[in-house]
């Protein structure tokens, strides 16, 4: 009797068992979570859900509704350890469409290699900022549908210096929404690129481009002798130094560990700044707002017509470059409800 109640009791746990293994998601997959209205997105699926008018508000009373999912992301080298997991949720108006992503950054970046002041001379910093990316291949291609972010990377080389992303032809593309901490955030904005096939087999960024520019951007802030800034921002403690804001260096109204912004910012106008963007780090965490035309004119951009479907990946920077991101292990596919 009681070798049959052992036995019933081991088979109880058995099946208890199998079944909390089977609920685990397996290593690399995409796995949901619901909103505050109970909806879920179906796994690797980026539900948009219509609204009346579109924001890059995070707090948007409408994200409460939109279901999310939570992807993980991969390293993209062998023996790094993989990134944080990334809540994705996504909008569309009639015109517009908009994407939330929230992970976990212990720190907040928000320089990019930026100067200090030693109270005698300036120093350059390695520390890079954090950024993410959105990538949707423009022409159709199976490769990337099938694989995801790793269709567009060709890591096959042993050294990493020489992996590249792009198309391995000119007649495909990329859509390349790139949101910077150090950048791109200050002026509301990410960065709108394409890729495509490689021009310049000893220059690794070579099948990157930037969208056409018409004026704003960038500048970088580096005196004649390029051993110091040329320039600091009104605001002394800000990471950031917006064009018009600028004064010329000073070095008698700096403190020993001053740190100058290596860029004087500006807006870009033109299709490299079709993408507005809102980023927010707090309590350990950054919630970014990326928002576009679902068709911006441009040739270089992705038109987005509900309700068709589109492939797509993530990328996650934390204050590192290039290959040193991490990246969605599988392809994500946008849809709209």
């Amino acid at each position: 009797m009681q070798y049959k109640i052992y036995r019933f009791v081991l088979l109880i746990s058995l099946l208890l068992w199998l079944t909390s293994c089977a609920a685990q998601p397996e290593a690399g997959s995409v796995s949901t979570v619901a909103s505050s209205s109970g909806a879920t997105a179906p796994s690797n699926t980026i539900t948009a859900v219509k609204v009346d008018t579109l924001t890059t508000d995070s707090a948007a009373a409408y994200w409460a509704n939109a279901p999310v999912s939570t992807v993980h992301t991969k390293a993209t080298e062998k023996g790094k350890a993989d990134g944080p997991d990334v809540n994705i949720q996504a909008a569309y108006d009639g015109k517009n469409i908009a994407m939330r992503l929230e992970w976990a950054d212990t720190t907040e970046s928000n320089l990019n290699k930026a100067w200090t002041w030693d109270g005698s001379k300036f120093s350059r910093s390695k520390d890079l900022g954090d950024r993410m990316g959105v990538l949707f291949p423009i022409e159709n291609n199976a490769n990337f549908s099938s694989k995801g972010c790793a269709g567009a990377c060709h890591n096959l080389d042993a050294d990493p210096e020489k992996w590249w992303m792009g198309s391995e032809s000119a007649d495909s593309r990329f859509d390349l929404w790139q949101w910077t901490a150090a950048s791109s955030n200050p002026v509301g904005q990410a960065q709108d690129e394409w890729m495509g096939a490689q021009e310049d087999p000893a220059d690794m960024e070579s099948a990157t481009h930037s969208d056409a520019l018409k004026s704003g951007g960038s500048v970088s802030n580096v005196n004649k002798a390029k051993d110091g800034p040329a320039f600091m921002g009104n605001d002394l403690s800000a990471s950031f130094i917006i064009t018009g804001e600028q004064t010329p260096i000073d070095t008698s109204k700096l403190t020993q560990g001053a740190v100058i912004p290596p860029s004087i910012l500006a807006p870009w106008v033109g299709s490299r700044g079709d993408v507005q963007a809102k980023g927010v780090w707090k309590d350990g965490k950054w919630v970014v707002v990326l928002l576009r035309a679902l068709d911006t004119g441009n040739d270089e951009d992705l038109v987005l017509t509900p309700p068709k479907a589109y492939p797509l990946g993530v990328a996650v920077f934390d204050h590192i470059d290039l290959v040193g991101h991490t990246t969605t292990a599988d392809v994500l596919t946008l849809e709209w409800k």
